[in-house]
């Protein structure tokens, strides 16, 4: 669930926050997922500058439902991009951005993983409704037991139209 508590189209300005559970779909032992169900509360700013820079800001934490499994952690992610089309924001859309995440463990004597992820989100309908992304997230610190990862996701805008529909 998220809900936004406040925004601004004259400044450009978002905050909202956002609750939701993590299903554990992946497979830990191979890195792929916590290996429990999660809560994943976090709080989101985000900034339109002029000619379609962008700013935002998360901070959040996980809470996993086994604590023997995975261990609590907090996380912030910090990300700076430049939306770029060709028709005056009308159809394909860019958006070159750089991402950098940290995730520390509610543990004593824990240490920061710092992380940066060079990424791209286009859009793939002409609405502008359907959006790819992709990226590759690099461990700057604590990088003996962390090896990089390659992101892709799909986001879908269902309150601007049908997944079949705008792609013309």
């Amino acid at each position: 669930m998220k809900r936004e508590i406040f925004s601004s189209l004259r400044t450009g300005s978002i905050l909202s926050v956002q609750g939701g559970f993590l299903l554990p779909t992946g497979d830990s032992k191979r890195g792929f997922g916590a290996g429990t169900a999660q809560f994943e509360p976090f709080a989101a700013f985000d900034q339109l500058f002029r000619e379609n820079t962008f700013l935002q800001f998360e901070a959040g934490a996980d809470l996993p439902f086994d604590t023997s499994v995975a261990p609590r952690s907090m996380f912030w992610r910090s990300t700076v991009g430049q939306a770029v089309a060709p028709d005056h924001m009308l159809g394909r859309l860019f958006s070159p951005m750089v991402e950098v995440l940290a995730t520390r463990d509610f543990k004593p004597n824990a240490s920061t993983d710092w992380d940066v992820l060079p990424e791209m989100q286009i859009t793939i309908s002409r609405r502008q409704h359907v959006r790819t992304g992709f990226g590759v997230r690099e461990p700057f610190t604590n990088t003996a037991s962390r090896t990089p990862q390659v992101l892709f996701y799909l986001l879908w805008d269902r309150a601007d139209g049908k997944l079949w529909g705008g792609w013309r």
